[in-house]
């Protein structure tokens, strides 16, 4: 039986289209795979930034304990953080309180003016705070028109570690980046160095 050339043309078009459904399917199988894992990666990408409100708010409230709390805020330290307060507390004898010893209740004002909060290579957060607290002064006395305030204004940076599934500060410093006194000095050795 001989094969007529139309059968032949037809049986390769046959061929041809079955292989262009093959390549079809196995291309689209890949892609599939790869916009999967992509869209599983970019999920767990979001799920990180998902907690960053909550860390947000526990950021301020570590700020709060600390400017307000006369140590209050060692319940959120854990880790470099807890050790070095505890080594502070031991240095200091904290927990023999005298009653002779004045405890400074002059603090007027805790302001938070910004909180940014990013997560790390190690993919834990790390907040950067920017505070301004201000105080009375010793002689402030609205009544006689005398206005004696101090105002600070702080940068803290929290390393936040998760311990038993909470966030807690396992480091943190903060630098003095403005404080009126400052400017009352300058000007003052100004006047001194004018005369």
């Amino acid at each position: 039986m001989k094969i007529k050339p139309w059968q032949l043309v037809s049986y390769l078009v046959l061929i041809t289209l079955i292989i262009i459904m093959a390549i079809s399917y196995m291309n689209e199988k890949s892609d599939r795979k790869y916009f999967q894992e992509k869209y599983s990666n970019l999920r767990n990408e979001a799920s990180k930034f998902e907690k960053i409100p909550s860390i947000d708010r526990k950021s301020e409230k570590f700020v709060d304990l600390f400017v307000n709390g006369l140590g209050s805020h060692h319940s959120m330290l854990t880790g470099k953080a807890l050790k070095e307060y505890e080594d502070a507390v031991k240095g200091t004898k904290y927990t023999e309180i005298n009653e002779d010893i004045e405890i400074d209740t002059s603090l007027q004002d805790l302001k938070v003016m910004q909180i940014t909060t990013t997560i790390n290579r190690d993919k834990e957060p790390e907040s950067k705070i920017l505070y301004k607290v201000s105080y009375k002064g010793l002689i402030d006395n609205e009544d006689a028109g005398i206005v004696d305030q101090r105002i600070l204004l702080f940068l803290m940076h929290i390393k936040w570690e998760k311990v038993e599934g909470e966030y807690k500060v396992s480091e943190y410093d903060y630098d003095t980046l403005e404080d009126n006194i400052w400017s009352v000095l300058e000007g003052h050795d100004k006047g001194v160095e004018d005369k």
